[in-house]
């Protein structure tokens, strides 16, 4: 697993714990579900396991809000060039999260 993924995994989790996902699908569930039909079974094409529609929102959600997080993160990089290091906690990706 590359630092990208492990920071996409924590990512998602951290929206999932803040409610941010349920948020947004509750607010989807709200209202007819436009899916584009096409795109939706060229996904599932690609993917290891069939998926419902909801899943497959709350996945790409997770991945959006993953990737832009990654983006506001890079476009800090370097601004505490002096900072001190920062301890990190280690986990296991199997590990179910708290």
């Amino acid at each position: 697993m590359t630092q990208a993924d492990g920071f996409a995994i924590r990512c998602a989790r951290s929206f999932q714990r803040h409610g941010v996902v349920d948020a947004a699908k509750e607010r989807l569930s709200k209202g007819p579900s436009m899916l584009d039909q096409a795109l939706y079974h060229r996904a599932l094409q690609l993917s290891d396991a069939p998926l419902s529609p909801e899943e497959m929102v709350t996945l790409a959600l997770k991945t959006y809000i993953a990737i832009q997080s990654a983006h506001r993160l890079a476009d800090l990089g370097g601004s505490l060039p002096d900072i001190e290091d920062v301890p990190r906690r280690r986990w296991d990706p199997e590990e179910p999260s708290e």
